[in-house]
């Protein structure tokens, strides 16, 4: 039984992977408010932690963020004329406030933890421009100096219409200063400050806008990893939405991003992976986007709470309420594609940023012209399948929080000692339940999708939940690490193939873990079924979102649009029929090919042998696939008729 003890939690703070039983330590805090404080006065008495917070604090200081967490009104920091003067040459006339270089800098207008920003004139190419100086107390540190350097080179490498873009930069300057374009409009912040919730057309067209901002930088592998209403400014008189700040961008693959001391973004608007400190991708900014636009078309954060380890504890664990019960006048697509992007698991939201400005933009042009552009279909995406990254918890350190980094890496080192058993299914509504020694962890019901469970360090089994014929769970126990992840696989039960010639070695060689990949196995009899595995993922898309969607909602274009999809979906199940068909035609004349080659007149020699075992074992290997394609197909007919939709045979 764990104590609460300051030795057993110096454990947390001081290792570079979690020892033996830190695990069980983290559960025991994660669920002890004594030893969450705690924990919390020894990280601020630890020299390491202490030097993490002060590096970081400085930009996390910004007048919105203050204001989220205790509900004080904006206070700008105290940038004195008399200060701000002393960072610039004397002015060359009058009405200007001084001078930088080239540029007559004619007033302030905005300022933040990092630095300040002027509106300039820019004397040799006559055009007026905007100067991000770094501030003076920055300028000394070697860590702030790259990260403004990084900004300017991040977002000098990206030319799109939606990100501002960037003329010049002064990096050996004393203070730095990079210099972009002017956009008259201000921030999407301050918009939302003076109007709230936007209109639905305004929403799209920001939307939009930002998306391909988004992609333009993803596809430069750049993440942009703060995107926050701040971070959007709005071009006065021509409805054009930029990104900017892309101070915190970093390659994609950077070690940089798991580093001590690397800056994670705005708590209210990270993603999951962000808090965890986990590897990230250009997933993540759509999360953030999810956040963002969630909050125009409500008014309010979808991630709220009373201290910044509770909005923290809510990405990670809650589900924000769907954007129609906040308001609603937002339409059913839109409150689909908002929580689609929110969703935790990364692998559920859309794929690409591209995709989100694609599915918006479809639907802004029918809102724009009805009668000329039909509505789109349901909102679908392919789930993504990337991989994750370890990293010691030391890093996870650096990714935790903002001026409140002490009470948010509580989270962390929580987190950082929690693993995932991912289970996969090849049948539909299997109940099963996870145990650690006699207490069960959770109990679930795994369909073919598969889910993921994060559990704390230790050993689990999973096993089946009840009676449940016909599947057998493989490798069902497993001992987690920190950061790992294993895959646990619930599988068909079938009888014990059939003995082909006496031979054991057979038998032996079509077991699952023996036998090649399938796809290899039916690229080599010219089996072309990846139009089959696209119809599939499509409708198990499809299906998730209609799942989403409000069955019976009460206002008549959500009904429209739950019509639609519905419609969609039966589509999509007689094209995945249909693709099936074809390869069940393609089985069954490969099957009948090798059912006419005579083994036994390949001879007695080694190649002959050789020969002969690979057809016996192939044509085993076809009449499994034969078996499980005519059970999908069967299955899959089954729930199209369920469904009221007419299957041609």
């Amino acid at each position: 039984m764990i104590r609460c003890d300051d030795r057993q939690l110096k454990v947390l703070l001081e290792a570079d992977e979690f020892a033996s039983g830190s695990g069980e330590i983290a559960s025991h805090v994660e669920s002890c408010a004594h030893c969450q404080e705690r924990l919390v006065s020894l990280a601020a008495s630890d020299d390491e932690w202490r030097d993490v917070k002060q590096w970081l604090s400085p930009d996390q200081s910004t007048r919105y963020e203050k204001r989220l967490e205790v509900g004080r009104q904006p206070r700008r920091p105290a940038w004195s004329e008399s200060i701000v003067r002393q960072l610039l040459e004397p002015p060359s006339h009058p009405e200007m406030l001084g001078r930088l270089g080239r540029y007559e800098i004619e007033r302030l207008i905005g300022s933040g933890g990092m630095g300040i920003v002027f509106k300039a004139y820019d004397t040799e190419l006559n055009r007026t421009v905007a100067i991000k100086v770094l501030a003076p107390h920055l300028a000394g540190s070697e860590a702030a100096r790259q990260r403004f350097a990084r900004e300017a080179r991040a977002a000098a490498g990206i030319v799109d219409d939606h990100v501002v873009p960037i003329h010049n930069v002064e990096s050996e300057h004393d203070p730095p200063y990079l210099v972009m374009q002017y956009v008259a409009g201000g921030s999407l912040q301050e918009k939302l400050d003076r109007r709230g919730p936007l209109e639905v057309m305004e929403i799209l067209r920001i939307g939009v806008q930002t998306a391909k901002g988004l992609a333009a930088a993803h596809a430069q592998g750049l993440i942009h990893r703060d995107v926050k209403p701040s971070n959007i400014l709005l071009d006065e008189g021509v409805e054009r939405a930029l990104l900017t700040d892309f101070g915190l961008a970093r390659a994609e693959g950077d070690a940089c991003l798991t580093r001590t001391g690397a800056h994670p973004g705005t708590p209210h608007y990270m993603s999951p992976e962000q808090v965890r400190g986990e590897a990230i991708d250009g997933r993540s900014d759509l999360f953030s986007l999810g956040c963002v636009l969630y909050t125009l078309c409500t008014g309010r954060l979808p991630f709220n709470a009373d201290s910044a380890y509770a909005v923290l504890r809510r990405i990670t664990d809650d589900s924000p309420r769907p954007v129609r019960h906040v308001n609603p006048d937002i339409p059913e697509w839109l409150n689909v594609i908002v929580m689609t992007l929110l969703e935790k698991d990364r692998d559920q939201r859309f794929p690409s940023a591209g995709k989100v400005a694609q599915t918006l933009g479809q639907w802004l042009g029918h809102l724009q012209h009805p009668a000329a552009i039909p509505a789109p279909a349901a909102v679908l995406f392919m789930p993504s399948d990337r991989g994750r990254r370890r990293r010691t918890l030391k890093r996870l350190v650096g990714a935790a929080a903002s001026v409140f980094l002490l009470f948010a890496g509580i989270l962390v080192v929580l987190e950082a000692g929690k693993g995932t058993i991912r289970i996969e299914s090849e049948v539909d509504d299997v109940p099963i339940c996870i145990t650690r020694g006699d207490k069960v962890v959770d109990t679930l019901t795994v369909s073919k999708s598969g889910q993921g469970v994060r559990v704390s360090a230790g050993k689990y089994e999973v096993r089946l939940n009840g009676e449940f014929s016909g599947v057998d769970i493989r490798d069902g126990m497993v001992t987690i690490g920190t950061r790992d992840r294993k895959v646990i696989r619930i599988v068909q039960s079938h009888s014990d193939a059939q003995d082909v010639g006496g031979k054991d070695d057979v038998s032996d060689a079509i077991r699952p873990d023996n036998t090649i990949s399938p796809s290899d196995f039916l690229r080599r009899y010219s089996i072309d079924g990846r139009a089959y595995r696209a119809a599939l993922q499509e409708l198990s898309a499809a299906e998730a979102m209609l799942k989403r969607m409000t069955a019976n909602p009460s206002d008549a274009q959500a009904a429209m649009d739950y019509r639609q999809a519905e419609n969609d979906v039966g589509k999509m199940r007689l094209a995945a029929l249909q693709e099936g068909d074809r390869v069940l035609r393609e089985l069954q004349i490969r099957l009948d090919t090798l059912g006419q080659i005579k083994v036994e007149s390949f001879g007695a020699s080694e190649g002959g042998e050789q020969e002969a075992k690979r057809i016996r074992i192939d044509k085993l290997l076809l009449q499994q696939a034969l078996k499980e394609m005519q059970d999908a197909q069967a299955s899959l007919r089954m729930k199209t008729a369920a469904a009221g939709s007419e299957v041609d045979k």
